[in-house]
């Protein structure tokens, strides 16, 4: 099964879909995520699977960042259904890349 690479931005304050739910049966298996802020204004990040926190950090400026990467076979298995969310604390910019697949359930 192959990775998709993905790249964006979001910049709202409050929950922002980086990856949407995958459907019934199926769940997003994640290889890496890095997330930058790119004001100089800090902010609070919470990266969560749908509703669960799963990461936290004070991105203080555009040279901060939050870097995530898996080792094969110990990737971020999220649960079913759930989507990847990057939570921020105020309205400021922030690019994310990441590396995932959705698989189905076995």
């Amino acid at each position: 099964m192959s990775w998709t690479v993905a790249a964006g931005n979001f910049n709202s304050s409050g929950d922002n879909t980086i990856v949407a739910a995958p459907g019934a049966g199926f769940r997003l298996r994640v290889k890496y995520l890095c997330i930058q802020n790119e004001t100089s204004t800090s902010t609070t990040l919470l990266v969560k699977w749908g509703e669960t926190i799963r990461g936290r950090k004070v991105l203080e400026s555009a040279s901060v960042g939050y870097d995530y990467y898996g080792e094969r076979g110990n990737e971020w298995l999220l649960p079913a259904n759930t989507a990847l969310i990057a939570n921020l604390s105020g309205a400021n910019t922030h690019n994310y890349e990441l590396q995932y697949r959705a698989e189905a359930i076995q």
